[in-house]
């Protein structure tokens, strides 16, 4: 079982040094974009104040407009570009979320993954009678199953009155949440 969970987490970290080095590209893109904006503000500054009128800044000064222009022109592509690249990134983390969510889920008993699958639909927290009632399991078999996940540090367990409340752990209620989205 250990050489298995080892192939399975090795395959899951080359995954992981790909979208590392994509997200690499995609900043030192996103970091020319606002660089090139800059530059342009910077220009349409000493245009406007009409400082050095003469070499380089001349040509500029007198094409005042056109840097105005080309500077709300850049602004909106580099919006755009932004969108664009921030999309991509939220999409490969929800790909990794639900990668991490499928290794976990499958060392989980069935029973166990009821519940997990369950509290990630209710916002990661139900009460442990709601979940014995929705879930079909006896009170009984609802606490060793909530007592067996809490020991694995699935979730936390808090007094509700007479009963428990049942708090899946945020980084897996995102990872289950990518999961399900995807089925």
């Amino acid at each position: 079982m250990l050489k298995c969970l080892h192939k399975i987490y090795s395959v899951k970290l080359k995954g992981f040094t790909s979208v590392k080095s994509s997200l690499t590209s995609r900043v030192a893109i996103a970091l020319g974009l606002l660089s090139l904006l800059l530059l342009l503000v910077v220009l349409a500054i000493l245009t406007y104040t009409g400082v050095g009128t003469d070499g380089f800044f001349g040509f500029f000064v007198k094409n005042h407009l056109a840097v105005m222009i080309l500077l709300v022109l850049v602004s909106i592509g580099t919006g755009g570009a932004m969108v664009v690249l921030l999309t991509q990134e939220t999409a490969q983390q929800q790909k990794a979320a639900s990668g991490t969510a499928d290794l976990l889920l499958t060392f989980l008993a069935a029973d166990e993954r009821v519940v997990v699958e369950h509290l990630a639909r209710n916002n990661g927290n139900a009460l442990q009678s709601q979940l014995a009632a929705n879930t079909g399991f006896s009170a009984v078999k609802m606490h060793r199953l909530l007592s067996r996940l809490q020991a694995k540090r699935f979730l936390t367990l808090e007094r509700y009155g007479k009963t428990n409340r049942a708090l899946l752990a945020p980084e897996l209620l995102a990872s289950v949440r990518a999961h399900s989205t995807k089925d």
